[in-house]
């Protein structure tokens, strides 16, 4: 018997303009799961030419924010209390890609990881995050991907 699709989240993931500046194209969302299309460029390397590590640690960072969304009402609101980042490899310019999935969802704090991949799968760098899910508040809402 066929297993049934995953449920397509990618209406559940947040609009910030870190996404236009950055060149974030999300491929697909499931219940806690992201993967994410990446193409930084000259603007965001270092001085050896590969990616600069702070940088990393947004992409890291905001796919892991995304995957956490997919499991939350709309209007639901997060903040990153806390990251760990590891290197493995330099990382190169251009297209990459960036998984992300959650741990484990509590009331309060989600735990999250994410990875960055070169387009063979080799993984170039990995986070993992704890993320409090805040109170809503009307006044702070982002817009949602249509």
């Amino acid at each position: 018997m066929p297993r049934p699709a995953p449920e397509d989240r990618l209406h559940k993931l947040i609009t910030t303009p870190i996404i236009k500046t950055f060149d974030i194209r999300y491929l697909s969302a499931q219940p806690g799961r992201v993967e994410a299309e990446i193409r930084p460029d000259q603007r965001f390397g270092n001085h050896a030419g590969n990616l600069q590590g702070g940088v990393v640690a947004v992409y890291l960072d905001n796919i892991m924010g995304q995957a956490c969304y997919t499991l939350l009402p709309e209007g639901q609101r997060l903040s990153t209390i806390d990251m760990s980042l590891s290197f493995l490899e330099p990382m190169p310019l251009g297209r990459l890609k960036v998984q992300a999935r959650v741990i484990k969802k509590g009331r309060r704090v989600i735990f999250a990881e994410s990875e960055l991949l070169d387009l063979e799968g080799k993984p170039l760098a990995r986070a993992s995050a704890s993320l409090l899910v805040l109170r809503p508040n009307q006044d702070s809402a982002l817009p949602v991907t249509a």
